[in-house]
């Protein structure tokens, strides 16, 4: 729901859970035809491994390079999504929102004892 504004998280965490709930129900079809659960495990894995080359090829959200003080990786993801929208990219938000990240960032450390 990260990727999504407050308007639409309701709608996307839900549609989360009724994808899980499909998967759950495809999980009872597969394992009533394949009974042996080695063999299960190696099927149901076939269809998972394309989306590992995910992790590789999509970004980190902006949101979290933020989080983690990454604001030249976050600059230029911002970039690259407004020259892909086609939209101005706005230096002045930009700077405004890692400034209000950096209070946040310096108001959350906690001391360790």
């Amino acid at each position: 729901t990260e990727l999504v504004g407050p308007k639409n998280k309701f709608l996307t965490a839900i549609s989360v859970k009724y994808f899980f709930a499909i998967g759950q129900l495809f999980l009872v079809v597969f394992a009533y035809f394949i009974r042996e659960w080695r063999r299960l495990s190696w099927t149901l894995s076939i269809f998972i491994t394309p989306f590992i080359f995910f992790h590789f090829v999509l970004p980190e959200s902006a949101r979290w390079m933020m989080s983690k003080r990454h604001y030249t990786k976050a600059e230029k993801l911002l970039r690259h999504i407004a020259k892909t929208n086609k939209r101005p990219f706005d230096e002045e938000a930009f700077q405004r929102l890692k400034n209000e990240q950096e209070k946040v960032c310096t108001t959350n450390i906690h001391k360790r004892y």
